[in-house]
Parts: C-alpha cells; structure tokens; sequence
C-alpha cells in the first residue's frame, strides 16, 4: 500500500492503493505538507482521500506539487481534489 510521504518520487508500474490518513494525502504529502514529485508511469492506481488531502498529491493546506501521470488506470478521489493541492 502507499504511504504519504511528502518529497519522494513515486513510481508505480503494477497495482497499488493508499487511504490518507489525518489530513495527509492517499499517495502525496501528509498533513500540512505538499506533494513533492509524483511520478506514475502505468499500472492501476486506486488512492482515496476521505479526509482534507487530496487523492494523490498534497495533504490539508499543501500543494499539488509535481505530478505526472503517464498511462495506466488512475482512480483519484479527495474530499475537495482527486488529484493536486489539498483542503
């Protein structure tokens, strides 16, 4: 499972998922902090938000920082961002 980790490169070539935690973004940044860079090259990506982060990207009051997304089957849902900045 992925893990909020604000900074870090992530790249995702087969099936991964994350649920953020206390304000912190599913794949991203966690509670206060922004994304970093994110890179998802294919795969299934299911990252769900149900707090003030963003599905991939920043955690509550951080940005959506660097993202890019090439290819693959990206599912991204946040209380206010599916994908960047956070609440």
């Amino acid at each position: 499972m992925a893990r909020s980790c604000a900074g870090a490169l992530r790249a995702v070539t087969g099936t991964t998922g994350g649920a953020g935690e206390s304000g912190g973004a599913a794949i991203g940044g966690g509670l206060g902090q922004n994304a970093g860079t994110i890179e998802i090259r294919g795969g299934t990506v299911v990252a769900l938000s149900h707090n003030s982060g963003a599905g991939i990207g920043g955690g509550y009051h951080g940005t959506g920082g660097s993202i890019t997304i090439s290819g693959g089957i990206v599912d991204a849902q946040g209380r206010q961002s599916g994908i960047g900045g956070g609440y």
